[in-house]
């Protein structure tokens, strides 16, 4: 309860996450891999990480493939001021050693005085380094980048491998991102107990909403007015198309690249440092995660206006980036099959809908009458929706006299 508010430092009362999230503003002509959409989640994160890095306090962020956490964190070093603070990534991976490690890191740092080295002028430095769990771990049960970088924490420096001299590096500090699903799952206590550690879950289905409606409803903005009102619908029906696809398509040793199901907190918006006691997990998918839905958005902000002037073809273009998306990941003839049942399910899902008597109506019934509309694209017709260039159709068939149900192609 106490991490769903802050101290106002005005007028001393403690205020809701809410009262500090800041507007989004759609910007076309920014890369879709930079836009960020702020959220309580996000607020709540950069506000303590800003503190962190402003009291030289190291940081780690620690969640699954897909929560945004590195996403999270370059946006936070690239908001800090820059005649003052200039931050370097280290992308970490399995083959990553000590001498590669030492190369990279001391790019950004300029000889001050004898072995002194620091960032450049009065600036301060903060290496970010991704997926540090990463490294592959020696005989010795070490990883040896991960040791290296503990020398500057510990001795404030690293030593040259020419003059086996320490060098003292001044004005740098580090924060972390972590995937503790991959690599070796974490690092040795003795680096991980200068970080200050928090776990960045999956959103809430809310969050999720919020943040991928307000993407496509800023790129669509300059459309036709009927095809902007869509910008919400879509929304709605993609998570609903990625939830069934992520408690469908479950992994297996021939479908490895298929979703992970893992346990996780009962609330996505809950900061795992505090000492409450949790309780009913619940599973949580790893694999089938926001990029998912991240790539379908790029695709619908890709959309020009002189293209798609009317809703079917804007739907049309959802249907395709669905099918790009999660049907070209499906490797089996019978999983191409129930994906496409899926997808053509959503789009035309019905729902019930109501519309109460009048003294103009005359209604047989003493209660409301209900009839049925689609759910999410009610006034295009199906079949119009389904209509594809012959180009999409497949031209390969099943020959049902081969055993082995080799594919042929269609003459």
């Amino acid at each position: 309860m106490v991490f769903d508010y802050f101290v106002d430092a005005e007028s001393g009362q403690m205020q809701p996450w809410t009262e500090k999230v800041g507007k989004f503003g759609y910007n076309a002509s920014e890369a879709f891999a930079n836009i960020f959409v702020p959220s309580i989640e996000s607020t709540r994160l950069t506000f303590l990480l800003q503190s962190f890095i402003k009291n030289k306090h190291y940081c780690m962020f620690v969640g699954n493939a897909g929560t945004g956490k590195t996403a999270l964190m370059r946006e936070s070093l690239k908001n800090l001021d820059g005649e003052h603070w200039a931050f370097s990534t280290v992308n970490m991976n399995n083959f990553m050693d000590a001498p590669a490690l030492q190369v990279i890191i001391e790019q950004p740092l300029e000889k001050k005085s004898g072995v002194r080295f620091g960032p450049p002028g009065a600036k301060k430095l903060v290496y970010f380094f991704d997926d540090m769990n990463m490294p592959f771990v020696d005989k010795y049960d070490t990883q040896s980048p991960i040791e290296l970088a503990r020398q500057f924490v510990d001795y404030h420096g690293w030593y040259d491998k020419t003059k086996i001299v320490l060098k003292e590096i001044q004005n740098a500090q580090y924060m972390a991102c972590m995937n503790p699903t991959a690599g070796s799952f974490n690092i040795t206590p003795r680096m991980q107990r200068h970080f200050v550690t928090l776990a960045v879950q999956m959103p809430s289905k809310e969050g999720v909403r919020s943040v991928f409606a307000q993407i496509i409803e800023g790129h669509l903005s300059n459309f036709d007015t009927d095809v902007g009102k869509y910008s919400g619908k879509i929304t709605d029906a993609s998570i609903e198309l990625h939830s069934l696809v992520a408690n469908t398509f479950l992994p297996s040793a021939v479908k490895f690249h298929y979703q992970v199901r893992i346990w996780a907190f009962p609330n996505p918006d809950t900061v795992c440092r505090s000492s409450r006691v949790i309780t009913d997990p619940f599973l949580l998918n790893t694999q089938w995660n926001l990029r998912e839905l991240s790539n379908i958005t790029q695709g619908i902000c890709r959309a020009l206006p002189e293209f798609f002037t009317t809703p079917l073809t804007l739907c049309r273009l959802w249907i395709h980036e669905c099918e790009r998306v999660f049907g070209d990941r499906m490797v089996h003839h019978a999983d191409i099959t129930k994906f496409d049942e899926m997808r053509l399910g959503v789009t035309k899902k019905v729902r019930p809908w109501s519309f109460p008597k009048s003294r103009h109506t005359v209604c047989p019934y003493k209660t409301d009458t209900f009839l049925f509309q689609k759910k999410y694209f009610p006034e295009e017709n199906q079949d119009d929706m389904e209509l594809r260039p012959i180009s999409y159709n497949a031209f390969m068939k099943f020959d049902s006299n081969d055993e082995g149900k080799c594919t042929v192609y269609c003459p």
